[in-house]
């Protein structure tokens, strides 16, 4: 055989040797977990949060203050994987809607659940006028919107209580989307930057707050997570996306209040990015 032949066949033999590797990692990666995987990416002083589902749904919500959610994601996604099922805005402040910009022109979003809340926020004007690029299918949140995402996971919208399409507020911290994340008997209660005004009208409309994790409103802001409030979620978890560098959060009020209630604290600035799992039946750190 001479040397032209030779290179001929290793070619297609690496060829091929490539095309197994892949399907055993594309295979490997789709059966290996039946879980809930939840990420709370240190992406500083602002919010990322990521699931991959048991149905192999990737849910991205909220992108934080800057473009690192792209380096983030890698973590939580395979390098073959460019699909993000949901992306999720809570609210439009910078600090939530910058990061996702740049998601956007790097991966192919499904879906977007959002406010619809008049802001002049670049960012966040950034964000619209790539969702209207690219022609996502986009739909306002409200309370009492359920997702199902398989037979036994769901997202429930428990707030904002009504629409803000086209409306422009003072405090977008209170149009907060508000989501409960249920996977079989466990769950996990997102409560964006909604304030303790928030927390006291869904106490009062009986809705079920009780959450295996809760991620602490306002990177553990004194406005928000109420005693009553904190005792009717009676998490095992409490996520705090924060920044290292911040002076104000989290509360010291708020650290000891969860401290006494033996409540376990995670924490972005502390504990880089946070990973949880759910069989369905217990959340434990991944």
């Amino acid at each position: 055989m001479d040397l032209r032949k030779r290179k001929f066949v290793l070619i297609i033999f690496s060829f091929l040797l490539f095309l197994i590797v892949l399907f055993g990692l594309v295979y490997w990666d789709y059966q290996k977990s039946k879980d809930l995987v939840f990420i709370a990416f240190d992406v500083g002083e602002g919010d990322a949060l990521f699931f991959r589902t048991p149905y192999h749904q990737n849910i991205l919500i909220d992108g934080g203050p800057d473009n690192s959610i792209i380096t983030h994601l890698s973590k939580g996604l395979s390098f073959y994987d460019r699909t993000i099922d949901l992306m999720v805005l809570t609210h439009p402040d910078a600090d939530h809607s910058t990061g996702l910009v740049e998601v956007l022109k790097r991966y192919k979003v499904r879906k977007i659940l959002y406010t619809g809340v008049l802001n002049t926020n670049p960012s966040y004007l950034a964000w619209l006028k790539e969702v209207k690029k690219e022609g996502i299918s986009s739909e306002i949140a409200q309370k009492g919107m359920v997702l199902k995402l398989g037979k036994d996971l769901r997202i429930e919208v428990f707030s904002p209580e009504n629409s803000f399409l086209n409306q422009k507020v003072e405090d977008t911290n209170d149009t907060s989307i508000v989501l409960k994340v249920i996977y079989g008997q466990t769950s996990f209660l997102l409560m964006g930057d909604a304030s303790q005004k928030i927390e006291k009208r869904m106490i009062s409309e009986g809705l079920n707050l009780k959450a295996d994790v809760l991620k602490i409103s306002h990177h553990g802001s004194d406005t928000a997570t109420g005693e009553k409030f904190l005792q009717l979620v009676q998490p095992k978890y409490a996520v705090i996306s924060v920044g290292g560098k911040s002076k104000k959060h989290p509360h010291p009020q708020l650290i000891r209040s969860l401290k006494e209630k033996k409540i376990i604290i995670l924490r972005t600035d502390k504990d880089g990015d946070i990973r949880l799992r759910s069989d369905g039946v217990k959340v434990k750190i991944d």
